[in-house]
């Protein structure tokens, strides 16, 4: 899982700015508006001239995000912590 397949994170208990709650919200590659409804989406996955996706590199967002949540490149177990995403618009 470190450096190929997909990866899903999936953000519970989501409270928005106003204070109402929302479903959850996933994070997840893609790069087309039907891919991002109600979701983060980190950029679309590279794949060779035969469709195998291609490893992802320490740039990618889909790298950094995993590296970030759980700590490691090469997790084992789903990490016990508490986590607070903000996301605003440039």
């Amino acid at each position: 899982m470190g450096t190929e397949g997909d990866f899903l994170l999936e953000v519970a208990n989501v409270v928005m700015p106003d204070g109402k709650k929302r479903s959850d919200i996933l994070f997840h590659p893609g790069r087309l508006p039907s891919n991002s409804q109600g979701c983060v989406l980190l950029g679309a996955r590279r794949y060779d001239k035969d469709g195998n996706p291609l490893s992802l590199t320490p740039v990618d967002p889909l790298y950094l995000i995993r590296r970030e949540f759980y700590g490691t490149d090469n997790p084992i177990t789903c990490p016990d912590k508490s986590i607070t995403i903000i996301i605003t618009e440039k």
